[in-house]
């Protein structure tokens, strides 16, 4: 590793460091993996909504976090897969230390479902036309077809008391995820918000995913308008006593729903933690 990019892997650490003065984070993975996973399914759930299921003998031994997130590194068309090295956290750099001509891209999704006794993970994929390398793969992908598999880390954990959930499409397979595991004592302290175009841009069944909960919310606004629409009915139905708020998805979503807890319910920024998975406007990397 050269010293600019051990440089930038000690920023990267100071930057989750200093994060972690602002907003509720879990403590960071000690060492990450990656393998190449093989493409065994490609089932498409709505006409924006794709679930691709991997397999490897790796996959077997992971432990995965509720939100656990992960990079998918995808090899130039008919190139081979060149892996970066895991031992670095500063998985771009070891990226472009590859030839441009075999490089691959790197897109970074949330686990769907983890199932250890047959080594497979299924990850759901929204698209929007062939747009960028995530989308396409997620069109095109057929069993048998290889990438790479990139380790990262996981954002949600279990705070005692009543919480917040807030995502959009982007974020719905974690905030699904992490509804599955808790208990119904937990459930019952626990108040969802969806933000959506439309039902089709969410995996089936997920309206149906209320059921115990505080209270459940389906924002059905365009990406241009989610945000301010979800504060909306923040202020409309709130303020909640609450010890704990996850909001992820598009960066403005996530941002003005932390101010709004911050600023207006006076929440801690300590107690929450906000991710913009993607920005509008911009390629998400």
């Amino acid at each position: 590793m050269s010293l600019k990019d051990r440089a930038m892997e000690v920023f990267l650490h100071a930057v989750r460091k200093g994060a972690a003065r602002t907003m509720d984070l879990p403590p960071e993975p000690q060492s990450h993996a990656c393998f190449a996973v093989t493409v065994t399914k490609n089932e498409e759930l709505t006409p924006h909504l794709r679930r691709i299921t991997i397999t490897a003998p790796e996959i077997a031994q992971l432990t995965p976090e509720a939100d656990e997130y992960f990079g998918f590194i995808l090899p130039p068309k008919g190139a081979e897969l060149h892996l970066p090295d895991a031992s670095s956290i500063n998985v771009r750099a070891e990226l472009n230390a590859i030839p441009e001509e075999v490089r691959p891209d790197l897109r970074w999704y949330t686990i769907r479902h983890h199932r250890p006794e047959s080594a497979e993970i299924d990850v759901d994929i929204l698209v929007h036309g062939r747009t960028g390398p995530g989308t396409i793969f997620a069109l095109d992908a057929q069993p048998g077809d290889t990438v790479g598999y990139r380790t990262l880390s996981a954002t949600w954990h279990l705070v005692d008391g009543e919480r917040l959930i807030v995502a959009d499409p982007t974020a719905a397979p974690a905030a699904r995820r992490i509804l599955e595991i808790l208990d119904a004592t937990e459930r019952a302290r626990t108040h969802l918000i969806v933000a959506t175009p439309d039902d089709e841009h969410l995996e089936p069944g997920f309206l149906d995913a209320a059921e115990g909960l505080a209270t459940f919310s389906v924002v059905r606004a365009d990406v241009d308008t989610q945000a301010e629409a979800v504060v909306e009915d923040l202020k409309r139905r709130g303020p909640w006593t609450l010890h704990h708020a996850w909001a992820c998805g598009e960066a403005q979503l996530a941002k003005q729903v932390r101010r709004h807890l911050v600023r207006e319910w006076k929440m801690e920024k300590t107690s929450i933690l906000f991710s913009g998975y993607w920005r509008v406007g911009a390629a998400r990397a």
